[in-house]
């Protein structure tokens, strides 16, 4: 649904998506598709076609760690933005 809409790399939002095309889309999502396993390490999809965008675990850790810094120096007003 992220690449439909134009927030992923896939392309550009151009126009609206249509209903039916979010429809199909949303039987792609889901994080209990997803499988993770240990040995040896792998996130394994339980859906062909599934797009796995795990960016917003990156830069939320990476807002979490700003954040934690900023704390430790005595601030407590602030905004952590990271984005592209």
């Amino acid at each position: 649904l992220v690449n439909l809409w134009g927030f992923g790399p896939e392309y550009k939002l151009e126009d609206v998506p249509a209903g039916k095309d979010i429809l199909q889309r949303k039987k792609l999502i889901g994080w209990q598709n997803i499988v993770v396993r240990e040995q040896p390490p792998a996130l394994l999809k339980k859906i062909d076609g599934m797009y796995c965008d795990l960016s917003a675990i990156a830069k939320g850790w990476g807002v979490d760690y700003v954040a934690a810094h900023i704390r430790k120096r005595g601030f407590e007003n602030y905004l952590v933005e990271i984005g592209g």
